[in-house]
């Protein structure tokens, strides 16, 4: 995975754009030991933000990996809701409520990109450097 500075990422996503379900397409997420672990094909997840300012993520994440060391340290199953912010290219979810216990009551900062109305690629963290260690990407759902 790359890792891009944020400054390639400063642009003004339009709320009105941001509104819709959203499948998971992809993530990459880079380990606490340094290794990149990717998506498997399987992995599932929805988006979801509203024009009333209220989201929700929910992912059954699954990874590319034979090592069981890794998935046993992988947090499979994540899930949060609250309500959402924007600020220029920053997206602050409010988790209100989350199947894991740090998540709940924080502000969680995602760095986000809209490319060609159909995909949101999310800069799930960042480093103390600024430099991207997680993505993911999702797509926006059609009925």
């Amino acid at each position: 995975m790359r890792e891009w500075p944020v400054s390639e990422f400063i642009n003004k996503i339009s709320p009105k754009l941001l509104h819709g379900v959203w499948r998971l397409e992809r993530f990459e997420q880079r380990g606490s030991d340094g290794l990149m672990m990717k998506s498997h094909p399987n992995s599932k997840g929805l988006l979801i933000y509203t024009e009333s300012g209220a989201m929700s993520v929910s992912m059954d994440r699954q990874l590319e990996t034979s090592d069981p060391d890794i998935e046993r340290n992988f947090i499979r199953h994540l899930y949060y809701a609250g309500t959402y912010k924007l600020e220029g290219d920053l997206i602050l979810h409010r988790v209100e409520i989350a199947l894991q216990d740090q998540h709940r009551n924080q502000v969680l900062p995602r760095r986000a990109q809209l490319e060609d109305g159909n995909q949101l690629l999310i800069l799930e963290a960042l480093s103390i450097e600024q430099k991207v260690l997680g993505t993911i990407v999702w797509r926006l759902a059609r009925s």
